[in-house]
């Protein structure tokens, strides 16, 4: 089964939109909600945490920074990012995070689900 780890962005109610179209989508999840970077870290240095799927909300270029400094940790699991804007240099930034998908705060949230639904099949097939 996929664990799901959501940084619930403060500042934006992207966050909170995406934590309820989970729930409504996939009310089996396990999701873990986060609403700091520190507390992001700690979840995914402990040994077995097993998270499947990190999905970020990224606000500013500031907190693009700051979880670029976590991609190493991010390299067990698959990592949606959703980007303020279409800016070049926010993307040529984001790119460095090693992500599966990368979509914008002004996209519909339901392709989130549409990579979940994806890598729920690809993770089930591995299972087998």
């Amino acid at each position: 089964m996929i664990k799901i780890l959501l940084y619930k962005n403060s500042r934006e109610k992207i966050g909170e939109r995406i934590n309820t179209m989970l729930q409504d989508h996939f009310p089996k999840l396990d999701i873990i909600v986060s609403d700091s970077i520190q507390e992001i870290s700690s979840t995914l240095c402990r040994p077995l945490h097993e998270i499947s799927v990190i999905i970020l909300p990224i606000a500013s270029t500031f907190e693009l920074a700051a979880f670029q400094n976590l991609n190493p940790i991010f390299e067990k699991s698959r990592v949606i990012l959703i980007l303020p804007d279409r800016d070049v240099e926010t993307l040529a930034k984001a790119i460095r995070i090693k992500s599966s998908f990368i979509t914008y705060f002004d996209n519909d949230i339901k392709d989130i689900a549409s990579v979940l639904e994806k890598l729920m099949k690809k993770s089930k097939k591995r299972e087998k």
